[in-house]
């Protein structure tokens, strides 16, 4: 996309130059002006390049961001499913017990929270 975004901003800086050039050159050496069609056509070919960079320039950004995201969310992900593991480790382990089977129960700290979301006493 970078690519892109560079050839719009070429693109639209080049065509504006030429217009603008050929508009000078032909009303300070002629009585001739340029057609307004191809005023018009220079003004839309760098309308539309400069429309096409912005674009590719938000589609990386915008790429870029989700690329973020989507490695934070996998992040806490692994991170809950770590914390999921102990507690489910501890369940089974102590469901065993009370089964009559012998099983290596792990002690799970216990995390008690006020309504304010602070570990409490």
């Amino acid at each position: 996309m970078t690519g892109i975004k560079w050839a719009g901003i070429l693109s639209s800086t080049l065509t504006i130059a030429l217009i603008g050039l050929a508009n000078v050159l032909l009303a300070t050496l002629t009585r001739y002006s340029v057609p307004n069609a191809v005023n018009s056509f220079g003004a839309g070919i760098a309308a539309a390049s400069a429309v096409i960079a912005f674009g590719a320039h938000a589609h990386a950004r915008t790429s870029r961001k989700l690329d973020l995201m989507a490695h934070v969310c996998s992040t806490r992900l692994d991170d809950l499913q770590s914390r999921v593991d102990d507690y489910n480790t501890g369940f089974v382990e102590g469901y065993l017990l009370s089964q009559g089977r012998e099983a290596p129960v792990a002690p799970l700290a216990q995390h008690h929270l006020t309504r304010r979301g602070t570990p409490g006493d």
